[in-house]
C-alpha cells in the first residue's frame, strides 16, 4: 500500500549537488540584466576613486594631526622639564643664599662660650627673625630649619614648630654632613606640615674659611604653591591634557587631573610613566592610568630623578578626524545617491532597446515566430536586431520543413508499416498450417518490430510537437499534478508498496499540458526504475539555492553511473537494457525541451543501484 506524506509549504531541505558547468560560473557572480551591470560599473567607476580619495585624505589628515599632536606634546614636555629644572635651581639658589648669610654663618661662634646665656638666646632670636624674613621673601618655602652640626638639634625654625627636635638619623642632616654638598629628599607628604613637600638641605660653613661645617640649613618646599603650578598649567592641552610627574618607582608626585592624590600614594603602571621613570625619553600612543588611550610625550629629569609625562586623550586629539570621517561618509552617501539616480536613468535609457530585443527573443524561444525585433538607427543593437529577424525567418522555414517531414513520417511511413504488420498477420492466420514453428516465430517478431517502429514514430512526432506548440501560460499546481500522476501509477500497479512524499504548494506559471507531460515522464521513470527495489521511495519537492527555486524528483531505484550522465537527455539514449526496463528512450529528451521552453535547466545526480535525483528549474523566483 502506498504511503503518501505532504510536508508543509516552504522549501525542502534537499541538499543540491554541484550545478552543471553552465550554472557554476553564473552562481558565483552574475548580473540579471545589462541594466544592473551598467549601473554597477557606473557606481564602481565613479565611487571607487571617491572612496580612495576619502580614504587617502583620512589617513593623511590622521598622520598630520598625530604629527602636530606629537610636536605639541613634545614642546610642552620640554618646556615643563626646563621649568622644573629652573624651579629646582631657584630653590637651591635660595637655600645657598640663606646659608651664606653672615648672620647664619655666625651661629656657632655666638654659642661657643655659653649656649644658655642671654647672648646666645638673643642670637637665636635674631637668626629666627632672619629666617622668617627669608620665608616671606621666598614663597615656595614653607619652613626653614637651622640644625646644629654637633648635636643635630634644631636651633632655629622660621615657622617655630621644630625647635629642639633631633635630626641625627634623618637624611636631611646626614647627607650634607657626609658629602658636604646640597641634598634633596624624595617628594613626600609632610605629616607635620600637612602638605606635599620636598626638603633641600646644605651645610653651613664657618666664617673662617677652613671648610668647617657649623650647621645644616634645610628648607621645606611646599609643592602645592610652586611645582604644582607648573604641572597644572594645561594651556594648549585641551579638555583632557595633563602633565604629571613620577619617581623612579612609578609613584605620582604631582596632582592628577583624573584621580585624587593628596598624600602622593598613587602608583602608576602605565607605559609612558614607567618608561620616563626609568630614564627614557620619547613619544608613545598607549593607555594611561585611567585605561584611556592617550598620545604621550615623556622624558626623565635627571637633576630631580623624576619622570615627566605630557599627554592628551586620542579621542580628543583625533576629534577633527572623526568629524571629517562623518562628513566624508555623508558626502560619500550623498554622491552615491546622486550617482545612483543618474546611473539608473542612463542605464534605463541604454538598456531599453536591449530589453525590447530580449523580449522578442523570449517570445521566439517559446515558439512564437511571428514576433520581430524593431529596427531603428544604425548602431550595434540595430545590427543585432537585424540578425535576429533573419534568424526568425530561417527558423520559420525550418519549422515548416519540420512540419512537412512530420506529415511524411505520420502518413508515408505509417502506411508501409501497417502493410508489413497486416500481411504478417494474414500469413499467421491463413497459412498457419503451412508454416513451421520457426516461420511463425519470425512472423511474430516482424509484427513486434513493426509495432515498436510505430511507437518510435509516435515518440518522434510528440517530440516535434513540443517544439512547435505555443505556450499557454497559466498558474499550474505542480504538487497536484504529481499527486494525480502517482495515484494513477498506484491504481495501475496496486500490488506495489511505494513510500511517496510530495511537497505541497508548489505553484508556478507555465503551460499546463507540457508541465504535466514533463512530470509524468520524470515520475514515470522513478516509478519504473524502483520496480525492483524493496521499500521503494519516491519524492517530489523543491528547494531554494542562490535565490532560485530548484524542483527535484528523487527515487531510490536502479540509479545510473554519473559517467554516462551526459547521455541522459539525448533522444533514444538508454542506460539500461530494454529487457530490464522497457521504454523508447525519448522521455527525458521531451522533459529537457519542455523545461528549456520554460526558461529553465535540468540536470541529474545518481549512483548505480542507489537511486537518482533529477533537478530542474523554471523561469520563476520562489513560489507564488
Amino acid at each position: 500500500m502506498k504511503k503518501q506524506t505532504q510536508p508543509a509549504n516552504g522549501s525542502s531541505h534537499e541538499t543540491l549537488p554541484a550545478n552543471p558547468p553552465a550554472t557554476r560560473l553564473r552562481s558565483k557572480f552574475y548580473f540579471r540584466s545589462i541594466r544592473s551591470r551598467f549601473l554597477f560599473w557606473i557606481l564602481l567607476v565613479s565611487l571607487l576613486p571617491l572612496l580612495a580619495l576619502i580614504t587617502a585624505v583620512y589617513h593623511d589628515t590622521s598622520r598630520l594631526i598625530r604629527e602636530d599632536g606629537v610636536d605639541k606634546l613634545v614642546a610642552i614636555r620640554d618646556l615643563k622639564a626646563n621649568q622644573i629644572d629652573s624651579w629646582a635651581e631657584a630653590n637651591i639658589s635660595h637655600l645657598n643664599t640663606i646659608a651664606n648669610d653672615p648672620l647664619i654663618r655666625s651661629f656657632q661662634i655666638s654659642a661657643v662660650d655659653d649656649q644658655t646665656g642671654d647672648d646666645f638666646t638673643e642670637s637665636l632670636k635674631n637668626i629666627a627673625k632672619r629666617l622668617r624674613n627669608y620665608l616671606t621673601a621666598y614663597h615656595d618655602i614653607k619652613d626653614i630649619l637651622l640644625i646644629g652640626a654637633e648635636d643635630a638639634r634644631v636651633y632655629a625654625s622660621a615657622a617655630g614648630q621644630a625647635d629642639g627636635t633631633d635630626w641625627s638619623e634623618d637624611p636631611v642632616f646626614t647627607e650634607p654632613m657626609s658629602t658636604g654638598t646640597t641634598s634633596m629628599t624624595e617628594a613626600t607628604f609632610s605629616e607635620t606640615l600637612q602638605i606635599p613637600s620636598i626638603t633641600l638641605s646644605t651645610p653651613v660653613f664657618g666664617p673662617a674659611g677652613d671648610g668647617e661645617i657649623i650647621a645644616i640649613l634645610a628648607t621645606q618646599i611646599d609643592l602645592r604653591h610652586s611645582l604644582y603650578k607648573l604641572t597644572n598649567n594645561r594651556i594648549g592641552m585641551g579638555e583632557t591634557g595633563e602633565t604629571l610627574l613620577v619617581d623612579q618607582q612609578g609613584r605620582a608626585i604631582s596632582e592628577l587631573r583624573w584621580r585624587e592624590n593628596p598624600k602622593l600614594t598613587v602608583m602608576i603602571t602605565a607605559a609612558p610613566a614607567v618608561q620616563s621613570g626609568h630614564g627614557a625619553t620619547g613619544t608613545i600612543e598607549a593607555q594611561d592610568y585611567r585605561g584611556e588611550m592617550v598620545l604621550a610625550a615623556y622624558t626623565y629629569i635627571e637633576a630631580m630623578g623624576w619622570g615627566l609625562v605630557s599627554k592628551q586623550d586620542t579621542e580628543e586629539l583625533y576629534a577633527p578626524v572623526t568629524e571629517m570621517t562623518r562628513m566624508g561618509v555623508f558626502l560619500f552617501l550623498f554622491i552615491s545617491m546622486v550617482t545612483s539616480v543618474i546611473g539608473i536613468a542612463i542605464a534605463f535609457f541604454m538598456s531599453r532597446r536591449i530589453k525590447e530585443l530580449c523580449e522578442v527573443t523570449r517570445h521566439i524561444g517559446s515558439g512564437d515566430l511571428t514576433r520581430t525585433a524593431p529596427i531603428s538607427g544604425g548602431d550595434e543593437i540595430t545590427e543585432l536586431a537585424s540578425h535576429t529577424n533573419e534568424m526568425v525567418c530561417k527558423l520559420s522555414i525550418s519549422r515548416r520543413e519540420l512540419e512537412s517531414f512530420s506529415y511524411s513520417v505520420s502518413h508515408d511511413l505509417r502506411a508501409p508499416l501497417r502493410g508489413i504488420d497486416g500481411f504478417s498477420q494474414i500469413l499467421l492466420e491463413d497459412y498457419e498450417d503451412k508454416l513451421d514453428e520457426e516461420g511463425k516465430s519470425l512472423l511474430r517478431e516482424i509484427r513486434t518490430c513493426s509495432t515498436e517502429m510505430g511507437t518510435l514514430i509516435d515518440a518522434l512526432l510528440a517530440l516535434s510537437r513540443i517544439t512547435r506548440k505555443d505556450l499557454e501560460m497559466e498558474k499550474v499546481d505542480l504538487s497536484a499534478i504529481a499527486r494525480t500522476v502517482l495515484d494513477k501509477f498506484q491504481k495501475d500497479s496496486p500490488e506495489r508498496e511505494v513510500d511517496v512524499s510530495i511537497q505541497s504548494g508548489l505553484i508556478v506559471r507555465g503551460d499546463r499540458t507540457l508541465l504535466t507531460s514533463a512530470l509524468s515522464n520524470l515520475l514515470g521513470n522513478a516509478w519504473k526504475f524502483t520496480g525492483k527495489t524493496s521499500q521503494a521511495a519516491i519524492a517530489f519537492g523543491a528547494t531554494s539555492k542562490n535565490g532560485e527555486t530548484v524542483f527535484f524528483v528523487r527515487d531510490n531505484g536502479a540509479g545510473f553511473s554519473m559517467e554516462y550522465a551526459s547521455k541522459l537527455f539525448g533522444a533514444f539514449q538508454r542506460l539500461h537494457a530494454q529487457a530490464d526496463f522497457p521504454g523508447t528512450g525519448i522521455g527525458l529528451a521531451n522533459v529537457q525541451r519542455i523545461v528549456t521552453r520554460h526558461g529553465g535547466r535540468i540536470w541529474a545526480d545518481g549512483e548505480k543501484s542507489k537511486g537518482a535525483t533529477f533537478y530542474f528549474t523554471l523561469e520563476i523566483r520562489g513560489f507564488e
